[in-house]
């Protein structure tokens, strides 16, 4: 929470959400995720899942080569499950972990945004195409739901896709999840479109 609340100025990952992924098959735990600690305090962890890791570097131990070592264990570990390529979530104002990224031979593959609603904002409606109808999510939708999103990120070519069973864990048996939140677009009894939202602070 820390390293997102200096580079994107609040936090947007909460504990449901690390434990929801963590939980699923593709998860972090136990065999890929690291902590590094000074002492009795974590300074420092990657985790890795699917093709992606994730590292996070207290500011105060920068440059000592945390992040790089983080780095070649993600790698080793990616490499020994067969991936031939690793990849870095990176905050594009973190220019210390881009410039290690690249130091390392690391391009960027794709960008990716947080958008943000303030209160008081309106979405401006725009109308349906004739056949569409937006629904509430019935759990008789989840593997079409599912279906749609993947076709949709799979449209982002080096994105590897997520099994249903993944999906389900970490969407539908998540502390907290609500499926009447989720809405699904409809046409001709297929499921075309979808959106997924769970509630936070």
């Amino acid at each position: 929470r820390s390293a997102e609340t200096r580079f994107h100025g609040e936090p947007f990952v909460d504990r449901t959400d690390i434990a929801s992924e963590w939980a699923s098959p593709a998860g972090g735990l136990p065999t890929a995720s690291l902590g590094v600690l000074d002492a009795d305090r974590l300074v420092a962890w990657a985790e890795v899942s699917y093709d992606r890791s994730m590292i996070v570097v207290d500011a105060a131990h920068h440059g000592r080569g945390i992040g790089t070592a983080l780095s070649q264990w993600s790698e080793r570990l990616l490499a020994g499950h067969g991936k031939e390529a690793a990849r870095h979530t990176v905050p594009e104002n973190d220019t210390a972990g881009r410039a290690v990224m690249e130091e390392h031979g690391y391009s960027v593959a794709w960008t990716g945004w947080s958008l943000r609603l303030d209160e008081g904002d309106v979405i401006a409606r725009r109308p349906l195409p004739e056949g569409v109808e937006v629904r509430t999510f019935d759990l008789a939708d989840a593997e079409a739901t599912h279906a749609v999103i993947e076709d949709a990120f799979a449209e982002w070519i080096t994105r590897p896709r997520t099994t249903f069973e993944e999906w389900r864990i970490e969407n539908l048996e998540r502390e907290g999840s609500d499926p009447s939140h989720h809405r699904i677009a409809v046409a001709d009894g297929e499921v075309v479109g979808a959106s997924v939202v769970h509630d936070s602070g």
